[in-house]
């Protein structure tokens, strides 16, 4: 299976200069914890609701003002539409995330592939309590 049949297409992007507060609000409005920080549709960051909580409110940072690339994670790790699935819970393992972007052929940002994806996707619970133990597990 591909990483492309069970991404979720075309996330919701904001740009690098979007203040916290704003990031915080469209994260609540679309219900999620993750968001990609894109320039024309080139993906420069994410940032988790996570972030928001430690790297912003613990440091006393101004959310009205201060822009999402002040705390966002500048390496992101990704999947091409075309990839395995296979190697996007294998990714997931490595690095020890719950969510990857997922780009085209031409480097653009065309989804996100989450630990949930692939585990609502296949039947074999081992493998997916298996892959959950990975990518929860410290290093």
């Amino acid at each position: 299976m591909l990483v492309k049949d069970i991404m979720t297409k075309n996330p919701e992007t904001l740009p690098p200069n979007t203040p916290i507060q704003k990031v915080a609000e469209e994260m609540q409005k679309l219900d999620c914890g993750f968001m990609p920080i894109a320039t024309n549709g080139k993906i420069v960051g994410t940032v988790t609701d996570r972030d928001i909580a430690i790297r912003a409110t613990s440091k006393g940072k101004d959310p009205k003002t201060t822009p999402i690339e002040e705390i966002m994670t500048s390496r992101s790790y990704y999947v091409l539409e075309n990839d395995d699935v296979s190697l996007a819970a294998e990714k997931m393992c490595q690095h020890q995330i719950r969510r990857l972007i997922v780009l085209d052929k031409n480097k653009h940002i065309s989804g996100v592939v989450s630990l949930g994806d692939i585990a609502t996707k296949f039947k074999n619970h081992e493998i997916d309590a298996e892959i959950i133990e990975e990518v929860s597990e410290k290093k």
